[in-house]
């Protein structure tokens, strides 16, 4: 008897953390709606939007950075940073072009990750008037890149150290972290045309063989 007890006490101990403490924050990154793009080598740049959705609790504004692999981060820079009308008051407005400089992992980087040092977050015009808990679209955004190889990269926003990204309840001095990671998959793919004499390339060398081939017969 006293065991039920002990685990039913726990059980609801157990949901009322999670009512109180589970708010399910997100952040999403996409492009054209989607979580992953597709780009030619050449590729210059692409845009990146931006939303969070929360619920339980009103909110003043958010928080958040980004990295990238920093195999490639030099080949990374972000501009043209706009705020949708939830959050229009951008955190941070300077850098203009934000590059991925910050490798620390007590700053916020993953392991193996670069991040960028300018908050892209932002808070509500009025914070007598914070927003009630939903999804809204945050920010949009240019991503641009130079040289990046064929290959398949991660973009994602940081989950960890003091430039962790979180939403921020209005009222106290609650902040709650987005759940992690919160990430953007870009494959990068030869152009058509590099594919095209790639392909006139080995139907070359397969006619060379066989010509080589048909005179030692």
């Amino acid at each position: 008897m006293k065991t039920a007890i002990l685990s039913t006490t726990i059980g609801c101990l157990l949901l009322t953390a999670g009512l109180t403490f589970g708010a399910n924050e997100i952040l999403s990154l996409t492009s054209g709606g989607q979580n992953n793009i597709t780009l030619n080598t050449g590729t210059t740049s692409f845009s990146l939007d931006v939303s969070s959705s929360w619920s339980g609790y009103s909110s003043v504004g958010l928080s958040y950075w980004l990295q990238v692999p920093t195999s490639v981060a030099s080949d990374f820079s972000i501009t043209g940073v706009s705020y949708g009308s939830t959050f229009p008051n951008g955190n941070n407005t300077s850098p203009a072009t934000v590059l991925f400089t910050d490798s620390t992992p007590a700053e916020g980087a993953a392991s193996g990750f670069t991040l960028e040092t300018r908050d892209l977050g932002a808070v509500v015009a009025d914070t007598n008037n914070p927003a009630a808990a939903g999804t809204y679209s945050d920010t949009a955004m240019t991503i641009n890149l130079s040289g990046l190889a064929p290959g398949t990269y991660t973009l994602e926003a940081t989950f960890s150290g003091s430039r962790i990204s979180e939403q921020s309840e209005s009222g106290n001095f609650n902040d709650h972290a987005f759940a992690s990671p919160s990430t953007f998959t870009i494959t990068v793919v030869p152009e058509p045309a590099t594919l095209s004499l790639l392909g006139l390339s080995g139907l070359g060398s397969f006619g060379l063989t066989m010509l080589r081939a048909r005179r030692k017969g």
